[in-house]
């Protein structure tokens, strides 16, 4: 099965000056990846960039995959326009000759039709929705998140077009990457040891002190907690005193 998340950007969209961006993104083979301007003879519209993304992750996948007849791939987008196109208004249009309920021309023809027929080379495919700009942290919303930034960055000339790893920078010295080889856990103890000051500072302050808590505990003392005008404090008190333990007093 071979993933693409797929997304379409247009500034000033539906004006003169409009110029359109689009990106593919492969979360297993990222060296796949793409993201360019929309080319300047075709329309520089939104719902065109949205289609023209998939139309060409398509066409990396149909060149790329070996032998797309035995490969199945899972197309996401963000666009339910795009998603419609291929799915629930296409049948219609092909038995309209390709005219809208209305009687007017289906527009983007030529991406729709060529994905219409470069799809079905595949052994199948699947084209999901997505929503977009969630903020969650789930793996679609995540790499949506990651090709909706590619597709916008080739319209900012400041900005490199790249595969974006959200992990850059937040894990120096780690090697955890999205959709990359999984790290032990014990490594990842040994980075936070050396890394505190990139921790979530509240959950570390609950973890820590936690783990004093349960050190205390286990050495048969009690830690006794005060609160003195908002501020915590810490009295330590022997611990419950076990039966079977002699106690002997020295003179």
């Amino acid at each position: 099965m071979i993933q693409v998340f797929t997304d379409g950007a247009c500034r000033a969209n539906g004006k003169a000056n409009a110029e359109a961006g689009y990106a593919g993104y492969f979360p297993d083979r990222k060296e796949w990846s793409f993201a360019t301007k929309m080319p300047a003879s075709e329309m520089q519209t939104n719902q065109r960039a949205e289609l023209k993304a998939i139309h060409d992750s398509v066409n990396v996948i149909f060149e790329k995959c070996g032998s797309p007849s035995e490969t199945s791939i899972h197309i996401y987008t963000d666009s339910m326009y795009s998603k419609n196109c291929l799915t629930t208004w296409l049948p219609g249009w092909l038995r309209n000759k390709w005219k809208t309920a209305e009687g007017n021309d289906v527009k983007h023809r030529d991406l729709i039709e060529h994905l219409a027929t470069r799809l079905t080379k595949f052994k199948d495919y699947t084209i999901t929705y997505v929503k977009a700009h969630t903020g969650k942290k789930d793996e679609m919303s995540v790499n949506n998140d990651i090709v909706d930034k590619m597709a916008v960055s080739v319209l900012m000339p400041e900005q490199e077009a790249k595969v974006i790893n959200r992990t850059e920078g937040i894990f120096p010295d780690l090697a955890l990457s999205i959709m990359g080889p999984p790290v032990e856990e014990k490594d990842i103890i040994e980075w936070c040891k050396t890394h505190l000051d990139l921790l979530d500072p509240q959950a570390l302050k609950v973890g820590l002190f936690g783990a004093f808590q349960k050190t205390v505990s286990k050495n048969g003392y009690s830690a006794d907690i005060q609160k003195i005008s908002n501020t915590r404090f810490v009295r330590l008190t022997t611990g419950l005193i076990k039966e079977g333990i002699t106690i002997i007093k020295e003179e």
